[in-house]
């Protein structure tokens, strides 16, 4: 099994959503930037943890986190035998770091907070 880290950026607000037998869970698009580069690599990431969706429900596009977790390979084949692929990600840590601005817009300080799945 592969493990992660990633660091970057809310792409859009957290999308919470249930599965299975309505138990909750949500999709985070992250954005991260390559050092040095304007490229930005989009990953979806998945969070099934309930104090880690509790913690999220305060977050925004644009907050920064640090995601750790792991990622799966699924392969399948379509109704016209296209061959497919896609790597899943789910984070079992999440830190968000909540930027809190003043009436300027000057950055004053940063609130983080972590959550790691019991499992």
């Amino acid at each position: 099994m592969l493990k992660f880290t990633l660091y970057g950026r809310l792409a859009a607000d957290p999308e919470f959503t249930t599965y299975g037998d309505n138990a909750p869970m949500a999709r985070l698009r992250v954005a991260s930037h390559h050092p040095g580069s304007a490229h930005a690599d989009f990953f979806t990431v998945a969070v099934f943890d309930p104090p880690t969706l509790a913690q999220l429900a305060n977050a925004h596009k644009g907050d920064p986190l640090r995601l750790d977790g792991s990622a799966r390979q699924h392969r399948w084949v379509t109704q016209h035998d296209d061959q497919r692929e896609q790597i899943n990600l789910v984070a079992r840590t999440v830190e968000h770091h909540q930027a809190h601005w003043r009436s300027a817009g000057q950055h004053t300080a940063l609130r983080t907070a972590t959550a790691q799945a019991g499992r």
